[in-house]
């Protein structure tokens, strides 16, 4: 038997608190997802928000990588959030919403963004940590945007958005002195890396469509090509001709396009009878099927009918 001061039920052990630093780094990775900055570029936040009418589960949210490492105990979770002076959990401690309401749109928020290129395409040591602790000396950093190509590779280029202007502004201020690996970075204002980037897509878009146009273009040539009396048809074909005779007779005479062998076995199915062998031939021009006709006039047998 279990010395009394040892025993003890199920039901009143006692959690285990996250420690003080835990807590603190747990509140602002909570508190982050929940801000301006992220909630307008996170779908899956939105959704969950708008069908709990801006509540989120605290269930939910232990399934966020960046707070497992924390704790996967909902009890734990609710107690870091409730220091939040921006976010407030309901009595059951199962949910969470923002102290503040949501406004999506922030036009503003671009000005507030600077681009950052030359980091190197798919660098693993440029983290979200790692240009938060490069980038914080100029202001309250809000958000960090890691550019991605195809297949999530990294681009080697970063938008920071900083809490205020003036943070932006003092990034750009700075931009002549910034590097990576010895090398100069490039620095501008997000919104003309956005111009310079639409302007560039419309480029794309424009010469795909002028691309697709010519190549409709041509099709629509190719098609009016076939001018009345560039068609005929080849009937009475010798049955020991193959085909490619065939073609290689009247492209030596005049252009052809292509050639639609046909063969059909006599009726009646006498062997003593030859089959009807025929084919359609498309010319390049009917001045081209006129040479092919021309040049049969003095073949014996051959018949060929526009």
């Amino acid at each position: 038997e279990l010395p009394a001061e040892k025993a003890q039920s199920a039901d009143t052990v006692a959690v285990t608190p996250l420690s003080d630093e835990d807590a603190s780094a747990l509140r602002q990775q909570v508190e982050f997802y929940f801000s301006d900055a992220n909630l307008r570029r996170d779908a899956f936040m939105q959704e969950k928000l708008k069908e709990n009418d801006g509540n989120m589960s605290l269930e939910t949210l232990l399934t966020f990588n960046r707070v497992k490492k924390f704790t996967t105990d909902v009890e734990k979770l609710a107690g870091a959030l409730r220091e939040s002076q921006l976010l407030t959990v309901n009595e059951e401690g199962t949910t969470v919403q923002r102290v503040e309401k949501l406004s999506l749109d922030d036009e503003e928020a671009i000005l507030r963004t600077v681009y950052v290129k030359g980091f190197g395409s798919q660098n693993s040591d440029v983290t979200i940590e790692f240009v938060q602790e490069m980038f914080q000396k100029f202001g309250e950093i809000a958000y960090v945007d890691l550019r991605r190509g195809d297949r999530r590779v990294l681009k080697g280029s970063v938008l920071v958005e900083f809490k205020t202007k003036e943070g932006a502004d003092a990034l750009l201020a700075a931009k002549s002195t910034l590097k990576y690996n010895s090398r100069d970075l490039l620095v501008q204002e997000a919104s003309t890396w956005k111009k310079e980037k639409d302007e560039y897509a419309n480029t794309l878009a424009k010469r795909k469509r002028e691309r697709e146009e010519t190549a409709k273009e041509q099709e629509a040539a190719a098609e009016n090509a076939c001018e009345e009396g560039s068609f005929l048809r080849l009937s009475n074909i010798p049955s020991a001709m193959h085909w490619k005779a065939v073609r290689e007779a009247v492209n030596a005479t005049g252009a052809v396009r292509y050639l639609d062998f046909e063969e059909k076995e006599a009726e009646g199915g006498d062997e003593a009878e030859a089959s009807s062998r025929s084919a359609v031939v498309r010319c390049a021009t009917a001045e081209e099927a006129d040479k092919i006709i021309a040049q049969a006039a003095s073949e014996d047998g051959l018949v060929i009918e526009e």
